[in-house]
């Protein structure tokens, strides 16, 4: 009989495994502190019409950061971009501010 402890850590280990698998296939492109969420969300519609494998990433509040009234200025934003469109999405950002 299979010990369910043993199951239950290899199935842990697999998951682990591949969530960093996963985030090591994108890279960030850009970052926006909470206060600029538009901007991001722009440019990440833009990247996608154009074609590019990307995604926004929530990354949890700062350690150290005390903001009274709002949480939302401690948390930054990321456009992830899949590695192997770095380089295009690069250019398109090029275009993108030429555009503003």
């Amino acid at each position: 009989m299979i010990n369910p402890l043993i199951v239950l850590v290899a199935l842990s280990l697999t998951v682990i495994v591949i969530r960093f698998r996963y985030s090591r296939m994108y890279n960030t492109l850009y970052e926006a502190v909470g206060h600029r969420p538009n901007e991001i969300n722009n440019r990440y519609q833009f990247l996608r019409n154009q074609g590019v494998r990307c995604r926004l990433q929530n990354v949890s509040s700062r350690p150290g950061v005390i903001v009274h009234g709002s949480s939302e200025l401690g948390t930054t934003i990321r456009l992830l971009v899949h590695k192997n469109d770095l380089n295009e999405a690069e250019q398109y950002m090029v275009n993108y501010k030429r555009s503003c």
